[in-house]
């Protein structure tokens, strides 16, 4: 929770400005925002929320048009394909299942898995529904300013947060592949009702019927 540094209470504006940002990204999951959209947002809030250098949504499924992991990350204006790869060493640090995750930048391991040098703390959550870790949460600072515990209870908010709208979009996309699959059906079998209704299909049922008449009138055809 964050405190109010010369009241030692709650500190209730930024208690609102975290749920004020929440909020913000619940709204723009309802409003079927654009994937790439939402996840950049969720990239800002991220950064803003956590007050940090650097926010990152990566995304570990496929989602809409993209077929392959992607990660947007705050300040950088470049196609998310092509950023995932810098980041994605660091995923492979955070378990899955994992609670918000400070990362040891002295560690050897983590070091070497930063995408940028620079950076001094990083605070990690990943993403999760019941079957899937759909992606990660990151957040990074290159100034000597460790994430304190309020950063981690914000992040795992966040996480949370996160992880429904990854899942929203999710069901948005088989939701519309269903639709389509509905409306090829219907335009088949408009297509066929349209050809048993024309008039060649009515003449040879009526050129059916009158060879059959006569088949059983013995009559010669």
């Amino acid at each position: 929770m964050a405190v109010d540094r010369l009241t030692g209470g709650p500190d209730t504006a930024a208690l609102q400005h975290e749920i004020d940002l929440l909020n913000r990204l619940a709204r723009a999951t309802t409003e079927r925002m654009p994937p790439g959209e939402l996840f950049s947002l969720a990239a800002a809030v991220t950064r803003e929320l956590l007050d940090a250098d650097t926010g990152v949504m990566v995304v570990q499924q496929r989602v809409n048009r993209y077929a392959q992991p992607l990660a947007f990350v705050t300040g950088v204006d470049a196609d998310p394909t092509t950023l995932f790869p810098r980041w994605q060493p660091l995923l492979t640090l955070i378990p899955d299942r994992s609670p918000p995750l400070l990362l040891d930048v002295r560690e050897p391991a983590v070091r070497a898995a930063l995408p940028d040098p620079e950076i001094r703390h990083v605070l990690a959550v990943p993403l999760h529904t019941r079957t899937q870790r759909p992606g990660t949460l990151i957040a990074a600072r290159t100034r000597e300013e460790p994430f304190g515990p309020g950063a981690l209870r914000a992040m795992e908010s966040l996480g949370r947060q996160c992880s429904l709208v990854v899942d929203s979009i999710r069901w948005q996309r088989i939701a519309r592949n269903r639709a389509r699959v509905i409306e090829r059906a219907i335009a088949d079998a408009t297509g066929i009702v349209a050809v048993l209704e024309g008039p060649d299909h009515r003449l040879a049922l009526a050129t059916n019927d009158l060879l059959s008449f006569c088949r059983r009138s013995n009559r010669p055809v």
